[in-house]
């Protein structure tokens, strides 16, 4: 199959909703995503395994909460009590009701556009393709 139509971007663009609606229109992508912030210093959400088959998220210690419904269109993991007895948990999180993982709606798409750049020859394509004002002293990661 030859893919006619190609896409280029910066994290601005590496959404999962747009990740989403390029797959269903078979367009070739290099959109760059954005890894997961590290709020105050702690855990970052890819430290996490969050596994959408099982619908849970399992947390650099071990422990396993399951991700439900919540407000809006995301879903979440609460880690509760949990996090009260668990060693890392200074890493972790501040809270007293302990971590909680928001899961987007778009999950799936996020995950799989952060594994793709992470293979040599996506950031090779990404770096010979993108506008040289995307290049300046910052590097993708």
């Amino acid at each position: 199959m030859k893919i006619w139509r190609r896409v280029y971007g910066d994290a601005a663009y590496g959404t999962g909703e747009l990740l989403e609606r390029l797959d269903g229109a078979d367009i070739y992508k290099r959109l760059k995503v954005q890894p997961p912030a590290a709020a105050k210093g702690h855990f970052p959400k890819d430290r996490f395994d969050t596994d959408l088959d099982t619908q849970t998220v399992t947390c650099p210690a071990g422990h396993t909460a399951p991700i439900r419904a919540r407000e809006r269109h995301a879903e979440a993991a609460n880690f509760g009590a949990a996090c009260a007895a668990c060693s890392p948990a200074a890493q972790c999180t501040t809270a007293k009701t302990g971590r909680t993982i928001t899961v987007s709606a778009h999950e799936a798409a996020l995950q799989a556009g952060r594994a793709r750049q992470t293979d040599p020859a996506w950031r090779a394509d990404y770096r010979a393709t993108c506008p040289k004002v995307e290049r300046g002293p910052r590097r993708l990661r």
